[in-house]
């Protein structure tokens, strides 16, 4: 009896031993599984954050893939890209951007300036864009030397006094009044006069809602002051 009894105890013992490592076994996995999944979350916000394109791809697609990648503008995507087109023309068709020294940059900033005769924020415009390239397409370090920069006065806009303005919308067929009335009164783009639909016009606050501003897809809250006098023209929801 007393040597069963030991045995016993001592089967009983190695149970509950076994029962608290494995307790402790399933409390540390998920600790670790959450600093695996942590790290991985990391690792993944890096690679949102930063596109490698795909390397057997042209320069020019892989400069798309990354432009799409982050969002931009349809207009500034397409503007970025001019500029590396002319980056390259101006030394040589057939050089590589990534040869290019940030002398040759700085050359190239300077000859806008010089001779080009481009505005400041077109010269700026160039130099995003030359930025743009080399560290979120080509991820090289590249340190743009000193270049001249556009120093012109700025010159006052000629504005049409109300007369004019009126004049000038009684002279466009009915047709295009409300468009142009729209232009002017809300200072609204082109394009996003044309993606415009009547419930993005809200009566009662006097606004309207503008979507997908600077490429992003969501609705701005912003809404911009939409001019009394174009009341009469716009259909209103039933």
């Amino acid at each position: 009896m007393g040597r069963a009894h030991h045995c016993g105890l001592t089967l009983l013992f190695i149970l509950i031993m076994m029962c608290v490592i494995l307790m402790s076994s399933q409390m540390i996995e998920p600790n670790s599984g959450g600093m695996a999944s942590g790290g991985n979350t990391a690792r993944h916000a890096a690679v949102r954050e930063r596109l490698v394109p795909n390397p057997k791809a042209r320069l020019k697609e892989q400069f798309h893939e990354v432009c799409r990648f982050k969002h931009l503008a349809g207009r500034s995507e397409e503007a970025y890209w001019g500029w590396v087109v002319r980056l390259v023309r101006y030394f040589d068709s057939k050089i590589n951007p990534r040869d290019l020294s940030g002398e040759q940059l700085g050359e190239f900033l300077t000859h806008l300036a010089a001779v080009g005769q481009v505005a400041a924020s077109t010269q700026n415009q160039a130099l995003n864009a030359l930025l743009f390239l080399y560290r979120e397409v080509l991820h090289l370090e590249r340190t743009v030397a000193e270049f001249e920069r556009v120093r012109r006065p700025a010159r006052l806009p000629q504005v049409l006094s109300p007369g004019e303005v009126k004049r000038l919308l009684a002279a466009v067929v009915p047709e295009h009044q409300l468009p142009l009335q729209l232009l002017y009164g809300t200072g609204l783009r082109l394009l996003k006069l044309r993606r415009l639909r009547v419930k993005d016009i809200d009566f009662e606050r006097n606004q309207i809602i503008v979507h997908a501003g600077k490429g992003d897809t969501r609705v701005s809250n912003t809404g911009l002051p939409l001019p009394s006098h174009s009341y009469s023209f716009i259909p209103r929801k039933r």
